[in-house]
This record gives structure tokens, sequence and C-alpha cells, in this order.
């Protein structure tokens, strides 16, 4: 007897919600997990930002109140406590503050010692500079004629000028002697006599607290192609800065007795029509100002 031939069973369209809420509940779980993390623990978070602001009180770091933001009601912090000022350190120098300077009462100017031990050093004083006396004075003709027979032979061979002027005395270095053109590296010829006025202001300088200007100067004249310096003015302030290194470095110069400038063709002491006049204004000054123009300087 033939077997009876089953009826085909309709298609199963209902498969997808399996995947579907499989992927559903993997949405959910990621959900609860973003939530989780953004819910922030305040209290401990107040905590946190107190213990903080202590610590940084403690190193003198104060500020203003500041709310603190957070999901949820927001708190605002207290003001920081004042630090709490610790016993004195018996080792620390005394400051003086209107002095501006740190003194130390057991140091002793003719021994150079101080009685806490040791070798000290003395006490820093920041002493304002000044010029290297009055106006026509008779302190700054001597001057002048002691640089005039210093340099007697790079006077003679052009190098050097020694001047007088309202501002105070005036050493002219020449770019023949001291530079190349185009150039504000110094020429090593010109060492011995940089040198020679280095030592005879070092020496000034130990009667005297005196500020000096180097000034450079240059002519009319534009650069060639291919020069390292775009115009005049940066040339002759590179010049400038040539002469105060040395007298820096070599003859340990304070940075604050000097000061560098720069002012292209735009001082010139002679016209600029004809060689002659530009030589000469090819130049860097070092300028001892007197009184009244010290007194003008930044300090």
């Amino acid at each position: 007897m033939a077997r009876k031939k089953e009826a085909e069973k309709p298609p199963n369209h209902e498969r997808w919600l399996v995947s579907w809420a499989d992927f559903m509940t993997l949405l959910f779980a990621l959900f609860v997990v973003l939530f989780a993390n953004s819910q922030t623990d305040t209290e401990k978070l107040i905590a946190v930002s107190k213990s903080v602001s202590e610590a940084m009180s403690q190193f003198g770091f104060y500020g203003e109140t500041r709310s603190l933001h957070a999901p949820g009601p927001v708190t605002t912090l207290p003001p920081m406590p004042p630090p709490v000022p610790g016993p004195p350190n018996p080792m620390a120098p005394e400051t003086n503050p209107a002095a501006g300077m740190i003194s130390d009462p057991s140091w002793d100017p003719a021994q150079g010692k101080s009685d806490k031990g040791g070798e000290a050093s003395a006490p820093v004083i920041q002493e304002p500079t000044t010029g290297i006396g009055a106006a026509n004075s008779p302190e700054i003709k001597q001057i002048s004629e002691e640089l005039e027979a210093l340099l007697a032979e790079e006077i003679k061979k052009g190098n050097i000028k020694i001047e007088q002027e309202k501002r105070g005395v005036v050493i002219s270095l020449g770019e023949k002697g001291f530079f190349d053109s185009g150039s504000a590296d110094l020429k090593p010829a010109s060492k011995a006599a940089l040198d020679a006025i280095g030592i005879k202001l070092k020496e000034l300088m130990r009667a005297r607290n005196i500020t000096i200007r180097v000034e450079g100067h240059s002519d009319d004249r534009p650069l060639g192609m291919g020069s390292r310096y775009r115009d005049n003015l940066e040339l002759s302030t590179a010049r400038s800065n040539s002469v105060v290194r040395v007298l820096q470095k070599e003859h340990q110069f304070p940075p604050r007795n000097l000061v560098a400038s720069g002012y292209g063709e735009y001082r010139p002491i002679a016209s600029n029509a004809n060689e002659d006049g530009r030589a000469k204004n090819r130049r860097v000054d070092i300028v001892l100002l007197n009184d009244q123009y010290a007194k003008a300087e930044p300090q």
C-alpha cells in the first residue's frame, strides 16, 4: 500500500526574531555599561579635589573659589585656607626687602667669612648703574686723555677715534680695523685693541658702576646679494653684539652694565655721498655715559 505523501510545511518567516533578540540584548548591555561609566561618584570627586587643593595651598598656590561641575547637583568648594607658617629655618639667610638684597648678619667683610662656618660669599647688592662723572667734569676729560694715550697706535692708524660728547666719552671703532665688509665677525687682528679697551673699562667699573652703550652704525649702501643680513640695520646690530660678547665673555662685564643697539644708516656722522664719509659712518661706538645720561637708562 503506498504511503500518503506528506504535505509541504509553510516557510518559517519568524526566524529573524532570534537574531533580532540577540542584537537587542547586546545593545541593551552596551547602553547599561555606558550609563554606568557616566555616573561619577560625586563624593569621591569632592574628596579628591579637596585633597589636591590642600596640598597645593601648602606650596603657596592660591586661586579663586571654583565650582565643581559633575553629573547631578553642583557643589561649590569652600575657599582654601591660608598656609600655616612653619618654624623659621635657622640656616636661611635674612632678606631685607627694603634694600632688595640677601644679608647674613654674621658676614665679616674684612675676612670674607661667616661665623656659621666655612667660606661665605659677600652679600649681593644690586646697585643702580651710574655714569663716569658729571658732564664736562675733569673726570671725563681725564678718562678721555687716558684712552687716547692707551690707544695711540690704533688712533694713528685711523682704526679708533676718541671723542667727548654731551653724552660722555665715545670710543669709535672703525670698520677698517675691526670688521670685513658686510661681516659682523671681529677680525683676529682687532683682539689686542679690544683687550686694551676692555681692561681699561673694567678698571673704571671698579671705581663706579658705570653704564656702557655699544652702538652699531653703517653707511646707506645696500648689502650685496647673498649677505647673511637682510639690511644695514641688522648688520649694525650684529656688530654691536659681537663687541658686547667680547666684553662679557673675555672681560667678565656684568650684562646689566652693557646696552647693545644698532642704528644702521640712520645716525651718520658724515656724508654718504663719498667713500670717505661712508667709511666714517661704518663704525661701532662704545659710549661711556656721563651721570646725566646714565640716569635716563632703564635699570
